[in-house]
């Protein structure tokens, strides 16, 4: 933690003398560049990236039978920076014109998710080769299709599961919201296709239908939910000089191509409990600087545009058991594990308002800490620290859990594991804290620094 002397956090680092020199040089220049109005446009596409669940196999939330048939839905992890549709696009040829607005088609949405489907997801094959989910897998006797809307008819709640929304709904009442603006012919513009693109992170499932012993496969159905979190999106000024966008992907997931045959037979109707993987939001509670992430004292710029804490650094997951209206039920036969799950690289936090970077640092002041789950004493955070308490009903000692550098060189969609293998009733009390850099420009435009600390309180019960 950084003992700062400003109420905003800031270190300037010039000298008078020097923001007097760069004021008589940064004057004319603020002047000419009153008004100009110019877009930065980029060659490149931004590339797809496909992240697994937890040890590449799918997650199974619900499942249930009629008697006949066999239903599972599952997991099957999310593609980030995913192409979802252009909301303006104009072809430019020398004359004067500009972009407007354009309506955001479900066709449009169809076809860029399953291109970018068909380039992720795969099955393994006995004879060590895989096929394409998209442009290969049949199934003998049965179908494969793909669905934008939300179509698991369970009973078992799946609502605090990752997105359930209907993807073509959300991507329209974000475009709405865009306000489109640009002028060609007066910026020196090149010929070619201009677009203002979407980008967004889709949850995908697999709504997967077999037979009562699970040993043949009559549907797959795709669910892709677009995340309706507006910090989610990612909206680009994109060109191409022959008129074609390319929609590339970094990286695959991989499925045994018999996954289905290892599934657990349900034993219910849709009204039992089964293990789900449950994805728990996260609120960052502001704490005043150097004062042991005493979020009773809130930093004075906590809710200031420039520094406030606009997004969710990341959700709990809860995994092995049954997670309804915030309530654990552990199941017999399976464990259960509660893990951390990071929005985005801990190095590269979301901008707002004037930010040029925002990162998790390290804190390295010794400090003694308020109200955590147990009495730890005095400690550096490092790249963030987690405490944690799991106190169990039977009398079991508690476990005692301390992990600082908590986030260190830790990317978007890392599951950071607080606590395995959890088979007896309990309750789990965690605490999380980090300290925040943020360039920003300051006085004259040069970049200064400032810091904030943060912190996520989260408790889970969980009985039988």
């Amino acid at each position: 933690m950084k003992s700062n002397i400003f109420t905003m956090n800031k270190k300037l680092t010039i000298s008078i003398i020097a923001a007097v020199l760069i004021l008589a040089i940064a004057i004319p220049i603020i002047v000419w560049g009153i008004g100009k109005d110019k877009v930065v446009w980029t060659a490149d596409a931004l590339t797809s990236k496909p992240t697994a669940p937890q040890g590449n196999v799918p997650k199974l939330l619900d499942s249930y039978t009629d008697g006949s048939n066999n239903y599972f839905l599952l997991d099957a992890g999310y593609i980030r920076d995913i192409y979802v549709s252009t909301i303006a696009q104009v072809d430019y040829t020398g004359l004067p014109m500009s972009l407007s607005k354009t309506v955001t088609e479900t066709g449009q949405i169809s076809n860029s998710f399953t291109e970018t489907i068909s380039n992720a997801y795969y099955f393994s094959r006995t004879d060590s080769t895989k096929i394409s989910i998209g442009a290969d897998f049949t199934i003998p006797i049965g179908k494969i299709k793909t669905s934008f809307e939300w179509t698991w008819s369970g009973t078992t709640s799946t609502t605090n599961t990752k997105s359930t929304s209907s993807t073509s709904t959300t991507v329209r009442t974000f475009a709405e919201s865009q306000v489109i603006s640009y002028s060609f012919g007066k910026n020196s513009d090149p010929i070619g296709r201009y677009r203002y693109a979407i980008y967004g992170v889709c949850d995908v499932y697999y709504k997967v239908q077999t037979s009562m012993d699970n040993q043949t496969l009559t549907e797959i159905d795709i669910l892709m939910c677009l995340r309706s979190e507006k910090d989610q999106y990612v909206v680009r000024t994109e060109y191409s000089a022959n008129g074609v966008f390319t929609n590339p992907t970094d990286g695959e997931i991989v499925f045994s191509e018999n996954f289905y045959k290892s599934l657990p037979i349900p034993t219910n109707s849709g009204s039992g409990l089964l293990p789900q993987t449950a994805y728990i939001t996260t609120t960052s509670l502001s704490c005043k600087l150097d004062n042991g992430y005493n979020y009773d004292q809130v930093d004075p710029n906590g809710a200031n545009i420039h520094y406030s804490h606009n997004f969710s650094l990341g959700d709990f997951v809860v995994e092995g058991a049954n997670y309804t209206d915030g309530q654990i039920t552990l199941i017999n036969g399976y464990s259960m594990s509660i893990a951390f799950r990071l929005g985005y690289d801990a190095g590269n936090l979301p901008l707002q308002h004037t930010m040029t970077s925002r990162y998790i640092n390290s804190d390295g002041k010794s400090s003694n800490f308020y109200n955590m789950p147990w009495t730890i004493g005095e400690r550096t955070v490092g790249y963030g620290m987690l405490v944690a308490l799991v106190h169990y009903n039977d009398g079991t000692p508690d476990d005692r859990i301390c992990v600082t550098d908590f986030f260190k060189n830790k990317k978007a969609g890392d599951f950071i594991y607080i606590k395995e293998n959890v088979t007896k009733e309990c309750t789990v009390t965690i605490a999380i804290v980090y300290e925040v850099t943020m360039w920003a420009p300051g006085f004259l435009g040069i970049s200064d620094d400032y810091w904030m600390n943060w912190r996520i309180n989260q408790s889970f019960n969980a009985h039988k």
